[in-house]
């Protein structure tokens, strides 16, 4: 069969369910991600959790739910050995509604950094417009302790007819002048060795005129923030910044104050599988362009979500969308219920 021919039989059925991912018996790891499997595969659940506590995999979590989704039965953090099999029964065991969730983190990854691509996006002072849709700012200490409320904490802004800066400003005012002090953001293409090219990113607050803004911490003299030596130049050493996400770190020490960016938290190369198993039996359906009354009797059986026909439409008809050892296309479709009424 062909996948255009399944795909004109899948999208002539008014109901049907979502694509979700499995994991074949030969596999001795859940797929990274979340899946969706039926409860009739405990041997296989049992047989990969094995494989995992004695790799010394730590920190499994499994956990079972009623119809409800109310906690029932063992709630387990750290998975061991002796537990698989109190696992295994609790799944084998499911009923309708019930569902256990399994959580296993191999590792976290590391903090993405930029590359060319990412870099060469803040070409042309895109930083100046990214920044220009915060929507306010923090203000924190040394040791990234939030510091707006402390009274020793001062935000001054200048005072055209005293021709002086005054204590009173608001955040909104200092926002205000942070956006207004980013000039241009230029990317350059890497030389020599260097792994990628390099962006150059300009700030100066203003002085002395309506609107710009000081900090003054205690007995320190009050100054404005100066931009951060890391963030006015990025190349790839440098992990991802939300430059719509401005902090302005005080040091309570001096006075001085830096201005940055969050980061976005990105990580790459981070493995993490969560397994939510449904109380199900499995029934496999062969459809093929000539045998369309099997997908209609499959339709007219079981009650599917309708938005999530697109889906498995999509999933049909990728490109990348492999055939199994059988020559076919295979799918799985998870139904809400069965019908009452399968006449036609």
């Amino acid at each position: 069969m062909n996948k255009k021919n399944l795909a004109v039989v899948m999208s002539a059925v008014t109901v049907i369910g979502s694509a979700a991912p499995v994991f074949a018996a030969a596999e001795d790891s859940f797929p990274n991600g979340n899946t969706t499997v039926s409860s009739s595969k405990y041997s296989d659940i049992e047989r990969i959790l094995k494989k995992y506590v004695a790799d010394g995999v730590t920190g499994i979590t499994v956990n079972f739910f009623d119809k409800k989704g109310n906690p029932k039965g063992v709630s387990i953090s750290n998975l061991e050995e002796s537990q698989i099999s109190y696992v295994k029964d609790e799944i084998k065991d499911l009923k309708a509604g019930e569902y256990a969730k399994i959580s296993v983190k191999i590792t976290d990854g590391t903090a993405k950094k930029y590359d060319d691509t990412l870099l060469k996006e803040l070409d042309s002072n895109a930083v100046v417009t990214k920044v220009g849709t915060a929507t306010t700012v923090k203000i924190v200490d040394q040791d990234g302790n939030s510091i707006e409320n402390d009274a020793k904490l001062k935000l001054q802004k200048y005072d055209v007819s005293a021709t002086n800066y005054v204590d009173g400003a608001t955040k909104d005012e200092v926002l205000a002048a942070t956006k207004l002090a980013f000039k241009t953001s230029k990317f350059t293409e890497k030389t020599g060795n260097n792994a990628t090219g390099t962006v150059a990113i300009t700030a100066t607050y203003a002085d002395s005129v309506d609107g710009a803004i000081k900090l003054k911490y205690d007995t320190q003299a009050a100054v404005a923030p100066t931009l951060d030596t890391a963030v006015a130049s990025l190349d790839g050493t440098k992990e991802i910044y939300d430059f719509s996400k401005p902090v302005i770190t005080v040091n309570t020490t001096d006075g001085t104050s830096k201005l940055s960016f969050e980061k976005t938290g990105e990580k790459v190369g981070a493995v993490e599988s969560n397994v939510t198993v449904i109380a199900a039996s499995d029934e496999t359906v062969t459809i093929s362009g000539d045998a369309k009354e099997k997908a209609e009797a499959l339709a007219k059986k079981y009650v599917f979500k309708d938005t999530e026909l697109e889906a498995a439409y999509k999933t049909v008809t990728a490109s990348d969308f492999e055939k199994t050892d059988n020559d076919y296309y295979e799918v799985v479709l998870y139904p809400t219920g069965k019908r009452l009424n399968t006449a036609s």
